[in-house]
């Protein structure tokens, strides 16, 4: 098997990364993201020996099914973290909106100060 350029750790500490990029995906602050990259390029170059395992017919046929295990372990943990990633999008999303529109809505300029037009007085008449 050739050698990745991308130091491989063992499958257990990428997983534990993953775990933690979960973690932190519950908080998906920037800092937080930033934080995730390290641990899920690790996954990717762990991805790729797995693969690269599983295709090189040098493997010994009794060693697959631990691979193909390993396999199961990453895709299952990838796919909570593309569900939290898609949340965090969202999330990020809603709230640029809310951010955009809310100041207007509420009549309070960039600076956040009430507007000159939203502080003179009104008075409404309900008839009924």
């Amino acid at each position: 098997m050739n050698e990745s350029p991308i130091r491989q750790e063992p499958a257990e500490e990428v997983l534990e990364g993953l775990r933690q990029v979960r973690r932190l995906l519950r908080q998906p602050s920037g800092q937080a993201l930033a934080a995730c990259l390290p641990r899920l390029e690790a996954a990717v170059g762990r991805l790729k020996q797995i693969e690269a395992s599983l295709r090189d017919d040098d493997v010994p046929a009794g060693q697959k099914p631990r691979i193909r295990r390993e396999l199961t372990d990453f895709e299952r943990e990838l796919r909570v973290i593309q569900s939290l990633m898609n949340h965090a999008a969202r999330y990020h999303s809603m709230l640029g909106q809310l951010l955009a529109t809310g100041r207007e809505a509420a009549h309070y300029d960039a600076q956040g100060f009430l507007a000159a037009a939203a502080a003179r007085p009104r008075l409404h008449v309900l008839r009924g």
